[in-house]
């Protein structure tokens, strides 16, 4: 005989079971607070719902479910595991214990067939608790079993409506090929409940692949909730761009590269939207992060040159052009940019060799190149022949051109001062201007250049050439 104690104790048990299986909510309210819980955790604010669930289970000591709903906010780690574990003997039969266990069992421990038994026992007691099927189903999925899955999912959703089973249903049906089907029961899914990573991103791709512009409302629920979602980012702000805001498109485009590390396509891209806005320091700011990743590419240089010149910073343009033509070696428009900067800041001695570079190459200003070499040949009135021989014999023919071209110019007198470094070979390795005073840069240009191209003899010197220009006598 059973001692009567062990009778009450039993009886209370069975009773405060009964009373616990009467007080849980219908499952679509408790699937409906499940969903709100993941979505705060999305969000980052999990820890302050977890905070609401304590205090309510505080407060009402037999509260079960938020002690469930509490466990639920560490979803689906060992943290979440343990609560669960500890509830349990409040209410052994409370099939939402078991879910969770299952749940964590499938995705945090690996343990599957763990969590296969923890379903299939909570189907023998209530083949009605759908939630347990669902979980099947997201068993079966997640082993590539997309035919059982989708039988099991469909299973589910006949015996409740549940956002989270539609999206898995989805995701079976495009693993089987289903596509037209698939997309239906996802956007009917998110249409529900939004915050579904793995629906989302399904949706999103098969989307962008047929080039739906609904891509964009997807990519705008992945970018909201997973902020840092580079792809989602990227495509959102192409679409914002083909559909022509400019505004959401560079909105869109400033948050991808705050995520760092941005493409060369996208800062392109921003560059270009802030030219289109006429915001200049916006701009500026642009190609220079492009310039730096692309080391080989002229353009963003070529582009800040032109910045630089607008806002009076001349010297500064002249870098950058010739950083331009230093990356563009073959791009004749860069050197005959570089060449005008140089001779815009009257120096046409070191802009008549980069027009000469420009007019030997193919492509965009070769023309125009030509023609500025033609323009400055006509100004500077070289020798006829180039100088060669001596020292004293170069320095005789360049003052000669030179003297003849003062007068004609009716310069004011003055002397230029010019040391030309020559190579054992009576190569030519560099030619440097020491002193101008007659500040004429034709006259400069013109002893530059018949420096620059005579021919020396084959001894390794440097000589200073010093031409005084005083009135009808050069020296």
């Amino acid at each position: 005989m059973k001692a009567p104690w062990l009778v009450t104790c039993g009886v209370v048990l069975v009773a405060w079971n009964a009373l616990a299986a009467q007080q849980r909510p219908a499952i679509a309210d408790v699937l409906k607070e499940l969903r709100k819980i993941e979505s705060a955790g999305y969000r980052g604010h999990g820890e302050e719902l977890r905070m609401q669930y304590d205090a309510k289970a505080k407060e009402q000591v037999n509260d079960v479910m938020s002690r469930v709903y509490s466990a639920w906010c560490s979803m689906p780690g060992d943290d979440a595991w343990n609560q669960l574990k500890a509830i349990s003997p409040m209410d052994p039969e409370n099939p939402w214990i078991h879910l969770g266990m299952a749940r964590v069992y499938a995705r945090w421990k690996g343990m599957g067939d763990q969590a296969k038994t923890e379903l299939g026992g909570l189907l023998l007691k209530d083949p009605g608790f759908y939630p347990a099927i669902t979980g099947q189903a997201e068993l079966a999925l997640q082993k590539g079993d997309a035919a059982e899955a989708a039988k099991l999912f469909t299973a589910s959703l006949s015996l409740g409506d549940d956002p989270r089973a539609r999206s898995g249903l989805g995701l079976a049906l495009l693993a089987q090929g289903k596509q037209a089907e698939g997309r239906a029961a996802l956007e009917q899914a998110l249409a529900a409940w939004p915050d579904q990573p793995a629906a989302q991103q399904a949706l999103f791709k098969l989307l962008k692949d047929a080039g739906d512009p609904k891509a964009a409302q997807v990519a705008a629920l992945i970018v909201e909730l997973s902020p840092r979602n580079r792809e989602a980012r990227q495509t959102l702000a192409e679409l914002y761009f083909a559909g022509g805001d400019q505004a959401k498109a560079v909105q869109a485009y400033e948050e991808l590269v705050r995520l760092g590390n941005p493409e060369a396509p996208v800062l392109t891209r921003l560059a270009g939207l802030y030219r289109d806005q006429k915001n200049a320091d916006a701009e500026e700011r642009t190609l220079k992060s492009l310039a730096a990743l692309e080391k080989d590419n002229p353009a963003p240089c070529a582009r800040l040159a032109e910045l630089l010149l607008a806002r009076g910073k001349a010297d500064l343009a002249e870098e950058q052009l010739k950083e331009a033509a230093n990356r563009g070696p073959s791009n004749a428009a860069a050197w005959l940019a570089l060449g005008k900067a140089q001779e815009a800041r009257g120096v046409l001695y070191e802009a008549y060799p980069n027009y000469r570079k420009a007019a030997g190459l193919t492509g965009d200003g070769v023309e125009e190149a030509k023609g500025e070499v033609a323009r400055v040949e006509k100004l500077l009135q070289l020798p006829a022949k180039k100088a060669k021989g001596s020292v004293d014999a170069i320095y005789g023919t360049v003052a000669s051109s030179l003297n003849a071209l003062f007068l004609a110019r009716k310069s004011p007198g003055g002397s230029i001062k010019v040391r030309v470094k020559v190579g054992k070979e009576g190569d030519v390795q560099l030619v440097e201007l020491v002193e101008d005073s007659v500040k004429d840069p034709v006259l400069a240009a013109h002893v530059f250049v018949a420096l620059q191209e005579a021919q020396y003899p084959k001894q390794k010197r440097e000589p200073v050439f010093e031409f005084e220009l005083k009135g009808k006598k050069g020296k």
